[in-house]
């Protein structure tokens, strides 16, 4: 009974022995699927880590060529502001050398256009100028030809001239002491207005109302016409006389020496005589 029961519990034993060795083999076999699946998770893992590392590299020689790239685009950049600040700059003064050129074409619009008016000016002071220069040759034709008439209006206006100088008793004298009266007789055109006479001593003095006493008579107006020659016609001009006596007393002797007479119509002289005393 008693090995009965030691056959029992060892078949039992052994049983449940059995029972856990094939646990266990279960338990290892799984144990040695779960490590073949973590190694080969390991492999994978490490497959991929040194292919994340090889990637790594990449980017690390990809990272430092876009770093140079980079850099070199920033200095790029830097130029091309530089570029840029210099363009600005060259705007701004090509501005100013527009706005100058702007200026000095307005300038030199401005400055044809004064020259056009100039030039149309100097066209017609030209113009003017010719017209006064044949004005001006006219004029200075006519006062020719006025020139010639007023010199033969001079020698026709003052003829036929005689001088009577007188002394106390009314006979004619050549010396200054006894002279008491001068007379002088002169026929002047009909024409002539305001004649007055003008007596210079031998000193160069005009004599004056001091002295002596002078009166001028018309004596005879019908005188016939004398004929004189014109610068103006080809003919000559007839113009009527008078004869005129002119009559100085003096006041006191007179000096030897030569008179002049000048005979005046107004204040232009018409003629002229001398008279010498002794």
């Amino acid at each position: 009974m008693v090995a009965i029961l030691l056959l029992t519990g060892t078949v039992a034993y052994l049983a449940s022995e059995g029972i856990s060795v094939r646990l266990l083999e279960a338990s290892l076999r799984e144990e040695m699927l779960k490590t073949e699946v973590m190694l080969s998770e390991k492999l994978q893992l490490e497959k991929e880590i040194a292919r994340q590392a090889a990637a790594l590299s990449t980017l690390r020689v990809a990272n430092g060529a876009l770093q140079y790239k980079a850099a070199r685009a920033v200095g790029e950049v830097k130029d091309r502001d530089a570029q840029i600040t210099a363009m600005r700059r060259e705007y701004a003064g090509a501005t100013r050398l527009r706005q100058q050129h702007q200026a000095l074409q307005a300038g030199y619009e401005a400055q044809a256009t004064d020259l056009a008016d100039t030039r149309r000016s100097v066209k017609r002071m030209q113009s003017a100028q010719d017209d006064l220069e044949q004005t001006v040759a006219l004029l200075l034709q006519q006062n020719k030809n006025l020139t010639g008439e007023l010199h033969a209006w001079r020698l026709s206006a003052v003829k036929d001239v005689r001088v009577e100088p007188y002394r106390k008793n009314e006979r004619l004298t050549l010396s200054a002491r006894k002279t008491r009266k001068l007379v002088v007789h002169v026929d002047v055109a009909s024409r002539v207005k305001d004649l007055h006479f003008r007596i210079t001593d031998p000193a160069g003095q005009v004599l004056s109302a001091a002295d002596g006493d002078m009166s001028t008579t018309v004596v005879d107006d019908g005188i016939p016409p004398k004929y004189v020659a014109s610068t103006r016609q080809a003919i000559l001009k007839e113009y009527p006389y008078k004869r005129v006596a002119m009559i100085f007393i003096p006041s006191e002797r007179l000096e030897a020496g030569i008179y002049q007479i000048d005979i005046l119509s107004d204040t232009e002289s018409i003629g002229s005589l001398q008279v010498k005393f002794r």
